[in-house]
């Protein structure tokens, strides 16, 4: 059985490790609920990674799978997203008639989100590529043992239903379930801390 490799990203991997992520997200029922169209999509995902969840590669909370196969943004406890920088990108790059329903999407997020401090996996994906080999299940083992040692939670928004029972193997459980207009469902789950 081979073993996968997972590394720290540090400032040198920033552009690889978004590029997997934008990669990866391309089929995401979310991410092309937002931005259909694939021009809109390629135009505007990246400065989304970048404001959702970039901050974890300066604060070395970011994973990258292999050759940058993949990627894992996670913010720590008391940490959150640029939420600034992501209402500019939302408001200059959706339709004007879409914009409500966007952000009464995002509000509903904010809403699920845990009141206490959690590690927050803001994003893990894959090259679509790679689907299956194991990466993603690398980078949250390799996460995860970090946050354990802490005796720490965790928490995630799952976009995609097809991820939901890789996050119930490693031990996150389903909090609840929204939509927003005709927007797909999003699936809050949570990982109770290990001791």
């Amino acid at each position: 059985m081979i073993t996968l490799q997972t590394h720290n990203a540090v400032a040198e991997d920033r552009e690889k490790l978004i590029s997997s992520l934008v990669a990866a997200f391309i089929h995401d029922p979310i991410a092309r609920w937002v931005w259909p169209e694939p021009h809109a999509y390629l135009s505007n995902y990246r400065a989304f990674v970048e404001a959702f969840g970039g901050s974890a590669i300066e604060a070395g909370t970011a994973l990258y799978s292999g050759d940058h196969i993949g990627g894992a943004l996670w913010l720590a406890p008391g940490i959150a997203p640029d939420e600034e920088r992501l209402a500019e990108i939302l408001q200059s790059s959706i339709a004007e008639e879409r914009l409500n329903v966007v952000f009464n999407f995002v509000q509903q997020m904010g809403a699920h989100h845990p009141r206490e401090p959690v590690w927050h996996l803001t994003m893990i994906g894959v090259d679509p590529t790679q689907y299956g080999c194991g990466h993603g299940a690398a980078m949250m083992n390799a996460f995860l043992e970090r946050i354990d040692d802490r005796g720490e939670p965790a928490y995630l928004e799952s976009s995609n239903p097809a991820n939901i029972s890789l996050y119930q193997r490693h031990g996150f459980e389903v909090t609840g379930r929204f939509q927003v207009g005709d927007s797909p469902v999003m699936t809050p789950m949570y990982r109770q801390a290990r001791v």
